[in-house]
């Protein structure tokens, strides 16, 4: 399973802000206090899940963007997100990847963080709560 955050996923997520794009091309969903991924074809010898996240400039005065994720409300790790987008990976385990495979609904992976708002913090327009820039989302 491998999933480009930012195009052609809107059926697979939930509770994350619009489409967006970087300068370089980077298309990506800014998460909210608490994200959900549709994470579908789950196999028993999926062992892994790797999400690409960046705190996406995130002031220092909001705290660092500490992600908890879980699958099918499993805790699967928490993270302290760096600046800059890159991999962090989970581990599944073998029981919950044969319990989500043994079904037909897809497995439901859950981001949480605290959000900060733009406006609040520094008087612009953007009244969004934001979370995370999350970019791919992979599962193997």
């Amino acid at each position: 399973y491998a999933l480009d955050v930012g195009t052609n996923d809107d059926l697979l997520v939930v509770r994350f802000h619009a489409k967006e794009r970087d300068k370089a091309g980077m298309s990506y969903r800014w998460s909210r206090d608490s994200s959900f991924v549709s994470v579908i074809g789950m196999r028993p010898d999926t062992l892994t899940l790797t999400i690409w996240m960046g705190d996406g400039g995130r002031p220092a005065a909001v705290g660092a963007a500490t992600v908890t994720v879980t699958l099918d409300d499993r805790p699967l790790g928490s993270v302290t997100v760096d600046h800059d987008v890159r991999a962090y990976t989970f581990a599944i385990p073998p029981d919950e990847a044969a319990a989500a495979a043994g079904r037909d609904a897809p497995a439901r992976l859950r981001l949480t963080t605290s959000t900060w708002s733009p406006r609040s913090l520094l008087g612009v327009a953007d009244d969004r709560d934001l979370g995370v820039v999350v970019d791919r989302v992979e599962a193997r």
